[in-house]
């Protein structure tokens, strides 16, 4: 429905296919009426596309199809019954354009709607919306699935997500707290707002009147996510800039800063003791701390720790196991103790010594007479005695025993004796046997045995300074008391690659982190907790900024009137011809890829003419320019060079490309610049026609279906009983091309009545629509076609009974065609030149200057030695026009003022304006680009309509956006663009649109099907019954998959190892695995393989299933090969030296295996050896 000042015009049909009749017909059975609409019997019929038909019987009306499914190969035309509901029916189906009305089902609008009123959508966009009842998704079931807003405000949904704070006076959820990671209690803490990282300043969220709770020093961490996982930030609070704001600085050795919105804590303080106290909780323990003043919390800062304890080393003790530590307890009360059966309790008491006259309390301990008793009152002061009733025996007094008999006599003890105490001094540490001596010196060196002689083996001494740092003359101390025994310290030192397991070969791999230790036992713990550990490699530091790059690069000209200033002209990027008198400038504009740009200074690159001089002496040869070739290139591109080459040819207009032309300007001293390429032709534009005339011809047939019997003719022939009328309108359009209408019977053979033709009309009408007969009147006359307006015809048919009968009316003519092919373009070619194709065709027409007068070209030719006047018309030329009207018959202006051009009231307070080849309004801002578009400025697009429709110019309906109930909506069969944007929530089909994807739940036939042949496709859940993905792809690889970095390219885990599981993969065919240079082997089988020299040395090896950390000779034929694979594997090894050896394998240990090498001759000897390791590899 188009609104055209106010007036509506129903949609009219238009008759198109051959009928006696418009009519609605009546049958008896849906049986008949089918077999009708088919024509498919013997006997012909004549239904006809539209025909209305009804069934006796039945409220319900049809109307006739196209039925594509029946050939058309008889001649005959078939159709399908398609049933239309009556007004009754129609309002339980429909929706009213013009009345309030309500759908009983969901409406689905597959491109959004834009309202302002309330509405049922996927995608609302509203400037105000208001709800009275609640809002949910299609799917929404309480607390199950789908999400619902009331008007009271609750929301049941699924999940939220934040970009910011959030902020509620109450989170609960079942009255269950839980946290995911550390949650303190501490002096100190918050939530971070804002962060400068370059001045090392954050800014706390606060509320208003909230004090910060940090200070100086205070000792900080928090927990962050990023792209690489989760990274904690330990920063130290350095000054207090205002109540929010505060400096800090990182730890050493961390590089990541504190992130907005990340919740920190304050959980120790560098100098103020009072703020060096906090406890936390993890899902593993409770620990309660104090003294913490550095960044690592030692265990001397531990107080108290429940749960968990595996983490925690007291004093060189692993408590793993337990579940409580405590620095100090006092107890009061009762303490049960629980046996390991689970249900025993055992009363702990309280002992305390021997009973002494006074007040004990419940399960008090003491002893006395012997005995230990247990006082089992709330309190009492009795003494402890078998008649006693608050105190239980727990243990008697035994009595004494027999003595036991006389011992095993021991055997006698080893001979006693004489521990010697060696010293000697020397001048050095570590002295060689000369340098040792009786006397003292610097060292001394000391040491026990049982041998009276002094050894002269310095190794046997402990060499330690004796004299004093200040000289042999310092002053004697007072002498100090005994020291303890000495011992030797060990510095342990481990390797790991994540803070949490030792690296390969127990550690001893260098990694990341590195864990110490110093104690008095010289081999290394395995214990992982032993080592105090620091990561000693940094994380990767943040991406630099991105480069700038070069965009574009352009060489603007300047024609002007001046060599020393720019004046008189404006900057181009086309270099202007010269002109006497003028000068000509240039610059280069930089456009880079950021946006910015950069233009070198500007310079003046030629100068006017000059006055003619005195002769001057012979100088160099001046470089003058010896000849200007036009160049062209045929373009399928309006915008850039595309699809064709540079010629110096012009070639001939093509409809769908563009001419684009450039000039090489060649100069004396051989060199030559190009012009920039310009494009100087459009497209070829659809020719426009108009109607030359319209007539009716008149046929008299025999048949009733078909003209025959007969011929066309534009006289109306007399009516004849029992032969049939027919007309037809043929259509004469300006290009001398017709269209005839399809022919329709208007009169049959006599009728029952006997009535015949009494006369034949054909009728007129000038409407101001295509669709509708509107804004004029029937007339026997033919109206004059006018532009904007349309013909439409019928005819009129009055019977001898005086009845009536009038086909129903057509369209004849349309609108005005379109623009025909543009004219040629006028091209200056500058001077002329002999010797030079000069162009009059369809796409230009070339002007030059001879003799200082401008020349037309009147044909097409090349131009000999002299210039003929013949071939040119004169073409005035103005420097400057100034007018308040010009009348021109053709025009060609190269600038046409610097405003543009208004098109408007006087006042100019209204009107058009036209520049740089757009059209933009002076006041509303609506523009046509000169790209082809629409800038409404004020981002809205009006057409005031009930209903707007969008058709093409075959007269097909693309989209209709109308309103129905009040809600604006868009109707369109197929939507096509570049980028169509769904927001998160809106569905396609069955699948949901999410903030990153499509995703698809609870729907087992769900599948997507890329199926390019029968040979390469890629299904997924084709059927729910067999693969979940299957592809075949028979002319090449069906997966390509690579990685660069730590990645891996593909990994499968097939879980569980029992044979009723199944595999990770399962294959058959031919197989290739292949490695490069370089490339790491780790699978099972061979693990390992290496060739032995006979020295024990790896001369080369092969495989990475497991690590041989070292080889070598431990005898005569005897090798020693070290790996880390472990107890599961099998050693091969074969001798492949040319003397006749044998190589065996024996030993074959956790970690290590010999190989034992002999010759024919049965003894071991040394010999080179191949070696492999076959088993279960290690990743």
């Amino acid at each position: 429905m188009v609104k055209i000042n106010g007036v509506s015009f129903e949609k009219q049909y238009r008759r198109t296919t051959s009928r006696p009749i418009d009519s609605t017909d009546t049958w008896k059975s849906k049986e008949d009426a089918e077999s009708y609409a088919r024509n498919t019997d013997a006997e012909p019929y004549v239904p006809y596309d539209g025909q209305v038909i009804s069934i006796e019987g039945e409220e319900d009306i049809y109307i006739l199809v196209k039925d594509d499914t029946i050939s058309t190969e008889d001649g005959r035309k078939h159709f399908k019954l398609h049933k239309i509901s009556t007004e009754e029916g129609a309002d339980d189906k429909y929706l009213s354009k013009v009345d309030p009305d309500s759908a009983k089902g969901l409406i689905t609008f597959l491109a959004g709607i834009d309202v302002k009123i309330k509405a049922v959508i996927q995608k609302l966009i509203a400037e105000d919306a208001t709800f009275s009842k609640e809002i949910s998704s299609k799917d929404y079931v309480q607390n199950l699935i789908g999400w619902m807003i009331t008007p009271d405000g609750h929301i049941d949904a699924k999940s939220l997500h934040l970009r910011d704070f959030l902020e509620v006076p109450e989170l609960r959820y079942n009255r269950v707290s839980i946290t995911s990671g550390e949650d303190w209690l501490a002096p100190g803490g918050g939530i971070i707002e804002s962060v400068n990282e370059s001045s090392q300043t954050l800014t706390l969220k606060l509320e208003p009147g909230e004090v910060a709770s940090l200070a100086v020093d205070d000792i900080c961490k928090g927990i962050f996510n990023n792209s690489t996982g989760f990274q904690t930030s330990y920063f130290r609070i350095t000054q207090k800039i205002s109540n929010s704001e505060f400096k800090y600085t990182l730890r050493s050795g961390y590089s990541y800063h504190p992130q907005k919105a990340m919740h920190f804590v304050a959980y120790g303080n560098f100098t103020n003791a009072e703020r060096q106290k906090s406890a936390y909780s993890t899902k593993d323990y409770k620990r309660y701390l104090a003294g913490v003043n550095n960044w690592e919390i030692t265990s001397s800062m531990v107080m108290m720790q429940l749960g968990d304890l595996s983490n925690l080393v007291i004093s060189g003790l692993d408590l793993s196991g337990y579940s409580a530590y405590l620095r100090n307890v006092y107890m009061t009360g009762t303490i049960k103790q629980l046996s390991q059966d689970g249900t025993t309790e055992v009363l702990v008491p309280a002992f305390k010594g021997e009973w002494k006259a006074g007040k004990y309390w419940y399960y008090d301990e003491v002893t006395h007479n012997g005995s230990t008793w247990i006082c089992i009152e709330p309190s009492t002061t009795q003494e402890p005695s078998d008649s006693s009733t608050d105190w239980l025996k727990e243990v008697s007094k035994g009595d004494p025993g027999t003595p036991g008999k006389d011992g095993i006599p021991g055997k006698d003890g080893a001979d006693g004796r004489t521990s010697y105490f060696h010293v000697k001094y020397s001048p050095v540490q570590n002295p060689t046997s000369s340098q040792m001596k009786d006397t003292p010196d610097v060292y001394i060196g000391t040491y026990v045995d049982f041998v009276q002689a002094n050894s002269t083996d310095p190794s046997k001494y402990t060499w330690a300074r004796f004299q004093g740092i200040q000289g042999e003359n310092g002053t004697q101390g007072i002498p100090g008391v005994n020291g303890e025994d000495g011992r030797t310290s060990y510095l342990h030192i481990k390797y790991s690659n994540d803070g949490k397991t030792f690296t390969a070969n127990n550690g001893e791999t260098p990694g990341a982190w590195i864990g110490q230790y110093v104690d008095f036992v010289q081999s290394d713990s395995s214990v992982f907790s032993d080592y105090k550990w620091q990561k000693i490699k940094g994380e990767d530091g943040a991406d630099g900024k991105d480069g700038v790059g070069v965009q574009d690069v352009d060489v603007l000209y300047y024609l002007s009137t001046s060599s020393s200033t720019l004046t008189g002209g404006s900057w181009s990027t086309t270099a202007p011809a010269w002109v006497n008198g003028k000068y000509m400038w240039s610059k280069t504009r930089v456009i880079y890829t950021d946006g910015s740009t950069t233009e070198t200074d500007p310079a003046c690159i030629t100068g006017s003419k000059g006055a003619n001089g005195t002769n001057g002496s012979n100088g160099e040869d001046g470089r003058g320019v010896t000849s200007i070739v036009e160049q062209y290139y045929l373009s399928t591109s309006s915008s850039s060079l595309v699809g064709g080459s540079w010629s110096t040819t012009a070639p001939a207009w093509v409809n769908g490309k563009y001419i684009w032309t450039r000039s090489v300007i060649t100069y004396t001293d051989s060199s030559s610049t190009t012009t920039d390429a310009i494009c100087v032709t459009g497209a070829k534009g659809e020719t426009g026609i108009g109607v030359k005339s319209y007539r009716e011809q008149y046929y008299l047939s025999t048949s009733y279906s078909t003209p025959a019997g007969g011929s066309w003719s534009y006289n109306v022939p007399s009516w004849t009983d029992g032969k049939f009328m027919w007309t037809r309108t043929v259509v004469t359009y300006t290009d001398n091309t017709t269209w005839t209408s399809d022919p329709v019977c208007v009169t049959g053979s006599a009728g029952p009545s006997g009535k015949g033709v009494k006369s034949f009309e054909v009728l007129y009408y000038l409407s101001t629509s295509s669709s509708t007969l509107t804004g004029g009147s029937w007339s026997t006359t033919a109206p004059k076609w006018e532009d904007g307006k349309y013909i439409w015809t019928k005819t009129k048919v009055t019977y001898t009974d005086n009845t009536t009968y009038e086909s129903s009316p057509a369209c004849l003519t349309g609108g005005q065609g379109k623009t025909g092919l543009p004219g040629a373009m006028l091209r200056p070619r500058g001077e002329w030149k002999p010797n030079t194709e000069y162009y009059h065709n369809d796409a230009f027409v070339d002007t030059v200057i001879y003799n200082g007068n401008n020349k037309l070209c009147k044909v097409t030719h090349t131009s000999t030695s002299t210039f003929d006047s013949t071939k040119w018309d004169e073409f005035n030329e103005f420097i400057n026009v100034a007018t308040n009207v010009l009348l021109a018959q053709n025009a060609t202006i190269d600038v046409l003022g610097t405003s543009g051009i208004f098109v408007g009231n006087l006042e100019k307070t209204q009107g058009w304006m036209i520049t740089e080849g757009a059209i933009k309004h002076n006041q509303t801002g609506f523009e046509l680009t000169a790209e082809g578009g629409i800038n409404t400025a004020n981002g809205k697009l009006v057409l005031t309509s009930n209903s707007t429709v969008i058709r093409t110019n075959t007269g097909k309906d693309i989209a209709l956006f109308k309103e129905v109930d009040g809600v604006p909506m868009i109707d369109a069969k197929n939507i096509n663009t570049e980028n169509l944007v769904v927001t998160s929530g809106a569905k396609i089909g069955e699948w949901d649109v999410t903030a990153t994807g499509l995703a698809i739940t609870s729907q087992n036939d769900a599948n997507i099907l890329l199926n390019m042949s029968g040979t390469k496709f890629l299904r997924i859940n084709e059927n729910k019954y067999s693969s979940l993905i299957s592809a075949r792809n028979d002319s090449g690889s069906i997966f390509s998959l690579s990685v660069y970095g730590s990645g891996n390219g593909l990994d499968i885990v097939a879980n569980g190892g029992e044979k009723n599981y199944g595999y990770a993969i399962k294959s058959a065919g031919q197989h290739q695995f292949y490695q490069r240079s370089g490339d790491i082997w780790n699978a099972p089988g061979v693990l390992w393989a290496g060739i032995i020299d006979g020295n024990g040395n790896i001369s080369r090896s092969w495989g990475n299933g497991c690590t041989v950390s070292r080889a070598y000779r431990n005898g005569a034929g005897d090798y020693v090969i070290e790996h880390n694979a472990g107890s599961e594997y099998i050693p091969i090894a074969t001798a492949i030296h040319g003397v006749w050896s044998i190589a065996s394998v024996s030993d074959v240990n956790h970690n290590y295996f010999h190989v034992r090498t002999f010759h024919k001759d049965g003894n071991y000897g040394d010999s080179w050896s191949c070696v492999a390791i076959i088993g279960r590899n290690r990743i």
